[in-house]
């Protein structure tokens, strides 16, 4: 206040937030209903919505970000968001067999609770079984869903609603005595009208001999005449058999097999308006060898025997071009005015035993082989899979499960449905790279809530040996620009190579994959490969070089082995030289032959194919000749190419135009003849102003000379002789272009002669140029 009194303090008012975490959804569950479908269900926390999402086999290896919002089918963490919003149930279809978990988010302003989770291990199908349980969202058409097992395509409706539903009130179907429990959902026809008729078809690999069952529960709303409800057999879409309630007065039969008109039975299917109980599970059956139709009926309390009947309900002999079955249509319609009103199907199976659909009852019992694995492998390696067998060696059905007690031994699948007496394969996987020398132990368990002898335990022994380090090796300086490498490599196992220009100090980690041109310590990986035992490599003239090798099993080494290291010598300041210190069977020109020293250019290819192999090779090999300079690294070889045509590849250097040029290079060529000539040609720029070595001319088979000077040919009297009479045919070719005075010599020595140390006052050949030229 103006005037009034002044405060000398200050007053700090301290603000505490707490900030505490969405509340999580309780009451979690994620049950399997049949082999397909989960349920899941939750309880909300009041005023907040809920995000679901799903991975198999694991929670998302992420939590959801904070702040951003998700819809049905984002994915975050390596799962997918299955629902979002305030209710608190949802059918979700998964795999068979698959293991399922859920992660349960509250959702506040885009923002998380921390998540809660539930778990469903599915069981598989049996490997008979033939089946459609429905097992799909709740609500949505038939039309192009493909469930089940045993079918070939996805369902196809041709005419009317056909809805999945989940199970009751009206018709609440049932499960009779030694049927199959019935699982998941329903299909129920819907929006039926007089006089129409409703259906859905699908297909199954075609079945063309022994006996064909097949079975469906139903219920129809309306019964009496004028109405029809069953399964058509189809063969490539065309009806061959009608099998349920046919048009007269509720009654049980066959119809539509070209035999003489329905044949009916005295049992009823009585509609569920009258008695929702009404429920009734349907067989059918065709032999194929006697082409008798047959069905019986039983009502939902009654029990279904385990032994097929010997007297059905209905039988019929249908026409002879019944000769395969591939698919099943669901049917439903009335005539005269009539027609069925709601109708459900449930549980179709379709077998070629009575056994397949309705197992023995009784207690069952686990036969487990082998009891016992024993595996001896080299660390780095997984051994081949291997197998074993669950049998039901009891009566009943066995269902049981296959657990693992360590993290390096795997099975699947992991369930299994049995009847009385059969057995199932799995596949049993160990992942032992991870684990130490040494001997590990663990297990598989079988295990039911039923069979009489369970659980059952099978050991595992696996025994992890060193690898073996690659037995010595040899590092030697092959000219001045090429190493060349030699170990004793360990059979069924690759090399690893590493190079550096200092005594190599750091191996490769245990476990981590390499590749050629990684980097370890200051070393650099140039080999990863099988064991060959050797290996070229190129360096830089007076480069120091170490090298250690190791042997590789997939990510694991052994024990280093150092192979050696070598400084390489200089080439002299003068010298314009190629030894070929390019990498064995690569062409010339790929990568770019650029070694040597003196050279202005790399390789260039004018025409055919030039390829580096290694000196000695089998098809050639240049020796030493006395006082010229040793013969290193490797050779170049020119394909044949062909008949009247000229193979060339040129390099340059900087042009000399005064004193002299000479040019020298081991020559060996194929075949001797007249009109064939290999050497050594003098360019300038591009154009050629000299040839020296075997001239081509029709008759001349192997004469050293001179050519493409400008003038006419120039024969010696001293023959080059072709590899084909002697394999030892090989020279020294040398050629001089004296610039100064325009003349072109011509020399060749044989492997067995010696060089002079001087130059020699007579030339084999000479010629004098009609244009000099200047490099």
């Amino acid at each position: 206040m103006d005037g009034g009194p002044t405060a000398s303090n200050a007053v700090n008012v301290n603000v505490t937030l707490v900030l505490t975490n969405i509340p999580d959804s309780t009451a979690l569950s994620a049950t399997a209903d049949g082999k397909e479908l989960v349920r899941v269900q939750w309880t909300r926390p009041a005023g907040f919505n809920v995000m679901v999402v799903h991975r198999e086999n694991d929670g998302p290896t992420s939590p959801p970000s904070q702040g951003q919002p998700y819809s049905v089918g984002d994915t975050f963490g390596g799962a997918k968001v299955v629902y979002s919003g305030s209710g608190a149930y949802l059918d979700h279809v998964v795999p068979p067999g698959s293991m399922d978990v859920y992660v349960f988010y509250a959702i506040n302003n885009d923002h998380y609770s921390p998540g809660v989770t539930a778990t469903v291990s599915m069981a598989s199908y049996g490997p008979i079984e033939h089946v459609e349980q429905f097992g799909y969202t709740n609500g949505v058409s038939l039309n192009g869903l493909n469930g089940g097992q045993g079918w070939s395509g996805a369902w196809s409706v041709g005419a009317g609603n056909f809805t999945v539903s989940s199970n009751g009130p009206t018709p609440n179907l049932y499960v009779n005595s030694n049927y199959p429990p019935i699982a998941a959902q329903r299909v129920l026809v819907t929006n039926t009208v007089n006089n129409t008729e409703m259906k859905a078809r699908r297909d199954f690999s075609p079945v063309t001999s022994g006996v064909l069952y097949f079975s469906y529960i139903m219920a129809v709303q309306y019964g009496d005449q004028g109405k029809y409800t069953g399964i058509r057999l189809l063969s490539n879409g065309v009806e061959r058999a009608f099998i349920g309630e046919i048009g007269d007065w509720n009654l049980l039969g066959l119809d539509s097999f070209d035999g003489g008109g329905p044949a009916s039975s005295s049992y009823n299917i009585n509609s569920f308006s009258s008695n929702t109980g009404n429920v009734y599970v349907i067989f059918g059956r065709y032999n194929f060898s006697t082409r008798e139709l047959a069905t019986k009926a039983y009502y939902r309390t009654d029990v279904v025997p385990e032994a097929e009947p010997g007297v059905w309900d209905a039988t019929a002999t249908a026409a002879s071009d019944r000769t395969y079955v591939d698919g099943i249509e669901l049917v439903t319609g009335g005539f005269d005015n009539n027609y069925p009103g709601v109708v459900a199907f449930d549980e179709v199976r379709i077998a070629t035993k009575w056994s397949d659909i309705i197992p023995s009852s009784g207690t069952p019992g686990i036969g487990l082989t082998p009891t016992a694995f024993t595996v001896s492998v080299m660390r780095g390696s997984s051994p081949v899979m291997d197998s074993f067998a669950v049998t039901n060696i009891g009566l009943g059905v066995l269902s049981y499960d296959v657990a693992t007690n360590a993290a390096w031994i795997s099975v699947s699948p992991t369930l299994g449905t049995l009847g009385a007496g059969i057995g199932q394969a799995h596949t049993l996987s160990l992942d032992v790279t991870d684990l130490a020398v040494g001997t590990h132990t663990g297990g598989l368990i079988v295990t039911s809530g039923t069979a009489s002898n369970s659980p059952q335990h099978a050991k595992i022994t696996v025994t992890v040996t060193n690898i073996p380090p690659v037995a010595g090796g040899s590092v030697i300086a092959d000219g001045k620009e090429m190493v060349r490498l030699g170990w004793t490599p360990q059979a069924g196992v690759q090399t690893l190579i590493l190079h550096d220009d200092e005594a190599i100090a750091v191996d490769p980690t245990q476990g981590v994959p390499y590749s050629v041109d990684d980097v370890i310590g200051s070393a650099r990986v140039i080999y990863i490969g099988p064991s060959a035992g050797a290996l070229e490599h190129i360096v830089a003239q007076g480069s120091t070089n170490y090298y250690a090798a190791y042997t590789l099993n997939g990510n694991y080494t052994a024990t280093r082995t150092p192979l050696g290291n070598v400084t390489m010598p200089l080439y002299r300041p003068e010298e314009i030289v190629d030894q070929v210190a390019y990498t064995n069977s690569l062409s010339l020109l790929l990568p770019s032959g650029n070694g040597g020293q003196g050279w202005t250019t790399a390789w260039t290819n004018s025409a055919g194919t030039w390829t580096v192999l290694s000196n000695n090779h089998a098809e050639i090999s240049f020796p030493t000749v006395d006082s010229y300079p040793t013969n290193a690294a490797n050779i170049i070889k020119m394909d044949d190419p062909g008949i009247s045509t000229t193979s060339r590849v040129q390099r340059f250097f900087a042009p000399i135009s005064t004193g002299a040029v000479y040019i020298a290079a081991y020559v060996g060529y194929e075949f001797e003849g007249p009109n064939k000539f290999a050497g050594i040609s003098f360019l300038s720029g591009s154009s050629e102003t000299g040839f020296v070595g075997k001239i081509s001319d029709g008759g001349h088979d192997y004469s050293l000379g001179i050519d493409t000077y400008g003038a006419g040919r120039v024969f010696s009297a001293y023959d080059i002789y072709g590899r084909s009479v002697n394999t030892n045919n090989t020279y020294l070719l040398i050629g001089k272009y004296d610039l100064d005075a325009g003349k072109i010599y011509a020399m060749a020595y044989h492997r067995t002669e010696s060089v002079p140390m001087v130059e020699p006052v007579t030339w084999a050949a000479t010629a004098t140029a009609t244009s000099s030229g200047d490099d």
